[in-house]
């Protein structure tokens, strides 16, 4: 049996290992304990790999900073066909 902080630090270390492995995980933890008959959310358990460089303001970008090279736009298709045959075969699993 584990006792529900071993449980929690368990599940931090799965989180972390993750966030560490993907650039794209971001890098809070947030935990989730569900108890018979109660749950409780721990937003901002860790903060993995906080993001030091970040303005609380963001950064303004001119418009026309990124220029854009081409643009497409199409129409949706008005109605779409189905060729060939649909038909379901069983398995045999003789």
């Amino acid at each position: 049996d584990m006792t529900e902080e071993e449980a929690k630090d368990l599940v931090y270390e799965a989180i972390s290992a993750g966030i560490f492995n993907d650039l794209g995980s971001g890098g809070n933890v947030n935990l989730c304990v569900i108890t018979k008959g109660k749950s409780e959310v721990i937003n901002g358990y860790a903060k993995e790999n906080a993001r030091l460089y970040r303005k609380p303001s963001g950064y303004p970008f001119a418009p026309g900073t990124t220029a854009v090279l081409k643009s497409t736009f199409a129409k949706p298709l008005s109605a779409i066909a189905v060729v060939g045959d649909a038909t379901v075969q069983g398995m045999d699993t003789s």
